[in-house]
């Protein structure tokens, strides 16, 4: 018997990762050779524009601050809610509050049919089991899937010196890494931005 294809509508989770990951890169608020560092607003608005790019290409539109303050709900051209998005500068280890509004807010009628909810955060370099572990337990009974986006960090110069993006789908309270990447794009072998950052010669 002939396996049935997936389709797009049990695809909207992994579809919105892979276009996460990309537009993560785009339009970065640093450069490796012309600026080294960016503040929170700078990343928490660079946050908010890579899931609005991402959004715009799966043909969702970004309602931010709705639905009970949620950072951003994730709607189709029918006003029904595909996801429901949280986001802080906070390491993930830290946001008890932040996964639970995430998990109270989806139990709303108003997001009934959500298909994923997305917390994004950021975790000390080698602590991703930890707040894995953390988080798992916490998403068991929810009957949508987690997609949990972590930037990995270690201190430098008193900075934040991001490390790599991981993503991991947590569904019935297990985690399942769907990819890893590095944080910055020039450190992405082949790609473009490492010669466009590239100093020029006088």
């Amino acid at each position: 018997m002939a396996r049935s294809l997936p389709t797009r509508e049990n695809l909207w989770l992994r579809d919105f990762a892979t276009i996460f990951a990309h537009t993560w890169y785009r339009d970065f608020p640093i450069q490796k050779t012309y600026r080294d560092a960016a503040k929170r607003a700078d990343w928490t608005i660079h946050l908010g524009i890579a899931v609005r790019n991402a959004a715009e290409l799966l043909g969702l539109f970004s309602h931010f601050e709705s639905g009970g303050r949620t950072d951003v709900i994730l709607r189709d051209a029918q006003k029904k809610p595909i996801a429901a998005l949280e986001w802080e500068w906070e390491r993930l280890q830290t946001q008890p509050k932040e996964l639970q509004k995430l998990k109270d807010n989806c139990k709303k009628q108003e997001f009934e049919g959500l298909r994923f909810a997305c917390l994004i955060g950021y975790s000390k370099e080698n602590e991703a089991p930890t707040h894995i572990a953390w988080i798992e337990p916490k998403w068991d009974g929810i009957p949508f899937p987690l997609l949990l986006v972590a930037i990995h960090y270690r201190w430098k110069h008193q900075q934040r010196h991001f490390t790599k993006l991981t993503i991991h789908e947590i569904r019935d309270g297990k985690a399942v890494l769907l990819r890893e990447q590095p944080a910055y794009p020039w450190e992405v072998k082949g790609a473009r931005w490492a010669s466009e950052d590239a100093p020029t010669t006088q």
